[in-house]
């Protein structure tokens, strides 16, 4: 498995190479942006993970954006190895695998975590913006370049499903970005605090201009996962996933809406989604295709066009119905639940 990542950070290629640990011999090639303790981490006999890194300061450098989208192939040359399967995830990662393809004759999966074409869009800082033009449109070209060589492709929602499949023609899977099942109780509206909770490694254009409006409803809101500094939000930084679900499963809301700046956002479904639903919280989401649909679907919570109406919220929140959806959610949409499909897509004989 290939990505351009922190693994000890990156959700989904965690639980993939954990699951995938328990029927093949899995390593795992994670670009850091920072240097780590140690460059191989054994974590048990059939899961290993080599990090490599491009800089000796503790933080990233320009160097690490270089080399992930000027001097990829550069980078992956010498670090190509024999194996059955290369797990690519994202377009900065897909050389290694076609390298691998033609030194080895292994087998390609390629997962895409985000919708690359025409992503370019407007972000909370200006430097964002300019890396979203530029590195998601190399993004593109490189996922155009290579997806010819790979032998399945994986998608994270049901709409970029059906474009990929319909765009290049190869066996394509979706496998939700679905969080690992939680087994605390989901608490009754009456054991909650009046707290929404927005989880993320950042905060999109479009959803702190939210963070005001629910103070003015009469919530407090917490940040968990970004550092920052607003009247009446409170920040908590990055928190462990065993740390944070201890706050969240206490809130009254988990809520997520950013504006729809391109497709890749409008057709997201991101893991926050289901890591509400893992801690028991009520969802509110604006109107994204695949995210609002399977809020509205599931009966998971509210979803708003323009406003948020406080109305609303509580006449929806305070109903056994959403509580009894949210007991039932938490097995069928985990990410124990899809398993018995993700080892279907390596198994090539």
């Amino acid at each position: 498995m290939c990505v351009w990542n922190d693994f000890d950070k990156d959700d989904r290629v965690r639980k993939k190479a954990y699951s995938l640990s328990k029927k093949f011999k899995v390593v795992v090639k994670s670009v850091c942006k920072a240097p780590k303790p140690q460059h191989v981490r054994i974590i048990s006999p059939t899961l290993l993970v080599e990090y490599y890194w491009v800089t000796k300061a503790r933080k990233h450098s320009p160097r690490w954006f270089f080399y992930r989208l000027i001097a990829n192939k550069e980078f992956w040359i010498d670090k190509v190895e024999p194996a059955d399967v290369y797990d690519c995830n994202d377009p900065d990662t897909l050389v290694a695998g076609v390298i691998a393809k033609k030194r080895y004759g292994s087998k390609l999966v390629y997962d895409s975590h985000e919708y690359w074409a025409r992503t370019m869009r407007k972000e909370a800082t200006l430097y964002y913006t300019l890396y979203s033009y530029i590195g998601n449109f190399l993004q593109y070209i490189r996922e155009l370049a290579y997806y010819k060589y790979a032998d399945r492709i994986i998608t994270v929602s049901k709409s970029i499903q059906e474009i990929y499949k319909n765009k290049y023609n190869k066996p394509t899977y979706l496998i939700y970005n679905y969080s690992n099942y939680n087994k605390d109780k989901v608490l009754p509206f009456s054991q909650r605090k009046n707290i929404v909770v927005f989880l993320g490694g950042k905060v999109r254009v479009g959803v702190s201009k939210h963070f005001k409006l629910f103070n003015e409803l009469g919530f407090k809101v917490f940040v968990i996962g970004v550092n920052g500094s607003s009247k009446g939000v409170f920040y908590t930084g990055f928190l462990t996933k065993e740390e944070y679900r201890v706050i969240m499963r206490e809130c009254i809301l988990g809520f997520y809406a950013p504006e729809n700046t391109c497709k890749n956002i409008y057709y997201s479904m991101p893991n926050k989604i289901f890591e509400y639903i893992q801690s028991g919280l009520p969802i509110v989401v604006n109107n994204m295709k695949d995210m609002s649909g399977f809020v509205s679907d599931n009966k998971l919570g509210y979803v708003f066009d323009k406003s948020i109406s406080k109305y609303h919220l509580l006449s929806t929140i305070n109903q056994d119905y959403i509580y009894d959806n949210l007991k039932k959610a938490k097995k069928k949409f985990s990410w124990e639940s899809q398993e018995p499909n993700l080892f279907k897509i390596y198994k090539f004989n």
